[in-house]
């Protein structure tokens, strides 16, 4: 990577994980105020063990992953596959937690799975990338980040 693109890559990978984490935990809303300022809600905690198709809510999980795949790969220098997914397995796997402790949500086992899936996605998208561009998959995937980034945190928001 040239000496911009990485720290570019950097910034918006960051972004990507702020928006995550405003979208996964605080649901795209305010929720960060309402914390900050009355604590924690005192509502029931909940593990949904449930290993079911949710429909929209299914696919927006995959899709909201996919992106973490895509960046695990951009970012790093060895292209092994497994131990990025596993990355994207411990990072949803926290966000289920954070919601059980904050108790935010239900920490659902079939997000998990959703989310995992998703971030394998990118990972193989990238190989396939890979395969296509050759040499030049990090160079376009680092330029279309900041739009990718731009678009994903709009229509997480959107569909909120």
């Amino acid at each position: 990577m040239r000496r911009i693109q990485k720290p570019l890559a950097i910034v918006t990978f960051l972004v990507y994980m702020l928006a995550m984490v405003w979208l996964v935990l605080f649901k795209g809303g305010t929720g960060l105020y309402e914390l900050l300022r009355f604590g924690l809600p005192d509502l029931p905690r909940g593990i949904s063990w449930d290993l079911h198709f949710n429909g929209m809510e299914s696919l927006l999980n995959v899709g909201v992953f996919v992106p973490l795949g895509l960046f695990l790969m951009l970012l790093s220098s060895r292209e092994r596959v497994w131990p990025k997914a596993l990355v994207c397995c411990a990072t949803s796997v926290a966000f289920e937690t954070a919601q059980y402790i904050l108790k935010i949500g239900t920490c659902d086992v079939m997000d998990v799975i959703n989310n995992t899936l998703g971030g394998v996605l990118g990972i193989l998208l990238f190989v396939l990338l890979k395969r296509l561009l050759k040499a030049r998959t990090r160079p376009v995937l680092t330029l279309l980040a900041i739009p990718g980034t731009a678009a994903f945190v709009l229509v997480t928001y959107l569909y909120r």
